[in-house]
């Protein structure tokens, strides 16, 4: 049942907070953004003097902290934390 869930979830959300909403679409979009951005502002006058880069859009796992944070988690890390989302004690390996 768990293996057809959403990606984005409301279970996904729970184990790894706002990191579940980064999907890959939404990765390769932002990554399309910056390179953008990148690309305007090297024919710009601040790209040709190299100053004020633009920031590439904060992601998971990049070090800012206000964007969630991606990690690891045991299999009994796992049940914890969705029984603590559901209230409901976690059976099975």
């Amino acid at each position: 049942m768990v293996r057809n869930l959403p990606l984005d979830g409301a279970l996904a959300r729970a184990l790894h907070g706002t990191d579940a909403l980064w999907t890959l679409d939404r990765q390769l979009l932002a990554a399309a953004v910056d390179e953008l951005r990148t690309s305007n502002w090297m024919r710009s006058k601040d790209g040709a003097k190299n100053r004020n880069r633009p920031k590439p859009i904060p992601r998971p796992g990049t070090g800012d902290r206000r964007y969630g944070s991606a990690r690891g988690m045991t299999p009994e890390q796992v049940r914890d934390r969705i029984a603590q989302a559901t209230g409901r004690e976690v059976r099975g390996g």
